[in-house]
């Protein structure tokens, strides 16, 4: 079974492309990824949920611009 961050990982590298993989850490921003702009934060939030199976309230969505915080919002729906 792929742990959250692989999980993450398969995300991020299906929005925005394979040359990603290995290279997303905690850290990573949206300042990382010419990709993640406005235009593809919404359609990102959409793949975070559809893989994870949760919905995200305006509050945690706020939040997702950087993959640690992405992985602790998961953490406090249960996807650890």
């Amino acid at each position: 079974m792929k742990s959250t961050f692989q999980r993450l990982e398969d995300v991020f590298c299906t929005r925005f492309g394979e040359k990603y993989r290995g290279t997303i850490t905690a850290e990573t921003t949206m300042d990382h990824i010419p990709e993640w702009d406005s235009m593809t934060f919404l359609d990102l939030v959409v793949d975070l949920e559809g893989a994870f199976g949760v919905r995200f309230r305006p509050n945690e969505t706020a939040q997702l611009f950087k993959v640690g915080l992405i992985r602790k919002v998961l953490a406090s729906k249960g996807c650890e």
